[in-house]
Order: C-alpha cells, then sequence, then structure tokens
C-alpha cells in the first residue's frame, strides 16, 4: 500500500512547525469571523424582509400598492436591487394611504427618503437601520389599533 498520498494530511517532522501551526490557526479564526458576518447580514436580511411584509399586511388591501409576498423578489440577484427602491416608493405610498383612511396624524414621506438614502456608500447602513425601525413603528401603529378606519363616504364630514 502507497502511504505516500496520506503523507498530504499527516504533519511532517522537521522545522518551521510553530509557524506554521501559526498561520492555520489564523485562517481558522479568520473563517470563524467570515462565517459570523455572513450569519449576521443572513439574520438583517430575515429581519428586514420579515418587517416588510409585516407592514404590507398591516394595510389594507384596498390602500396597498403591491402584495406583501412581493417584497421577497428581492431576493432576486441584480432584480433584486432595482426592486428594493419600488418596494421602498410603494410602502411609503400604501402607508401614506392607510393613515389617511384611518384618520391617523401623516408623517412627512413615511421613509421614503430614508429608504432611498441606502445608496450612499458610508451612511447607507445605518440609513436602513433607521428606515427599519421607522417602518415598523409605522406597523405597530396600524396594528395597535392606532386609528379607526373611515369608510370614503365619511370624507364630506
Amino acid at each position: 500500500m502507497d502511504h505516500s498520498s496520506l503523507m498530504l494530511f499527516a504533519q511532517r517532522g522537521g522545522g518551521g512547525g510553530g509557524a506554521e501551526a501559526a498561520g492555520g490557526m489564523i485562517a481558522i479564526v479568520a473563517m470563524c469571523c467570515y462565517g459570523t458576518v455572513i450569519l449576521a447580514s443572513l439574520a438583517w436580511a430575515i429581519f428586514v424582509y420579515v418587517s416588510l411584509y409585516k407592514a404590507f399586511s398591516a394595510v389594507s388591501p384596498g390602500n396597498r400598492d403591491m402584495e406583501p409576498a412581493m417584497i421577497f423578489l428581492m431576493l432576486i440577484p441584480c432584480f433584486g436591487l432595482i426592486w428594493y427602491f419600488i418596494v421602498v416608493i410603494r410602502l411609503a405610498s400604501s402607508l401614506k394611504k392607510e393613515f389617511a383612511d384611518r384618520g391617523l396624524k401623516e408623517d412627512g414621506d413615511f421613509g421614503q427618503l430614508l429608504g432611498i438614502l441606502v445608496i450612499l456608500p458610508v451612511v447607507g447602513f445605518i440609513c436602513q437601520i433607521m428606515w427599519v425601525f421607522k417602518i415598523r413603528g409605522y406597523t405597530a401603529q396600524l396594528t395597535g389599533g392606532g386609528g379607526k378606519r373611515r369608510s370614503r363616504d365619511d370624507d364630506d364630514e
């Protein structure tokens, strides 16, 4: 039996063992850090998608500019980059209609500017965090009974 192929997996005797071990340890730490970043990014993406889904679901179907499940089109590579901005604009529009329909106090652009500022290189992630929590606040207002829905006939009053 030829044992030379097994030498690939065996530690060779001789000098340099300490340097090789240190290099191996650095590689392991780097892979763990990379894995942590990947898992944190995945967790953040899931948090954002679920928050957007809940926001669209809190808006009545007549006031929605798109269905809640359509936000998951952002998962499509390349197309998702463009779709993100469509979601931002349509969510702001849907929230504006819903707040007006329920007679709730309107709040400016309903996060549209913050959602668009995500494209900025340095502050984009901070804007995204602020935008997502702003959207979650609107969702809490809508699901927490923050106002009663007005009928379209009540506009004359």
